[in-house]
């Protein structure tokens, strides 16, 4: 049975849509058949987290990385909320390397 079903899937099954989990995450942009470097062109730009689901206001439970803040205007938190996080990282970041100098 699991033969037959394995070939039959191959060779006659439903094709998979380019991102049926309906995930974040850059390689989900990626299309079904690549080519060399898996994205025809340059690379895709990247906006946001990859785990940025369920945000208030959102038309749909995810957005994907690759989509600009400009196109979701109504689930985007102010310039100065965006911001925090990336500055602390930049913060700490900055400090672990002041102290690694000092080892």
């Amino acid at each position: 049975m699991f033969i037959y079903n394995f070939v039959y899937s191959l060779f006659r099954g439903r094709k998979a849509v380019q991102n049926p989990w309906r995930s974040n995450t850059l390689e989900w942009t990626a299309p079904i058949h690549p080519g060399h470097g898996n994205w025809p062109g340059d690379m895709p730009a990247v906006y946001r987290w990859p785990y940025d689901y369920s945000k208030p206001g959102a038309k749909e439970d995810f957005i994907p990385q690759n989509v600009p803040y400009s196109m979701t205007p109504e689930s985007n938190l102010t310039h100065e909320q965006e911001q925090v996080p990336l500055e602390k990282a930049i913060e700490a970041q900055n400090l672990n390397d002041q102290l690694a100098q000092h080892h």
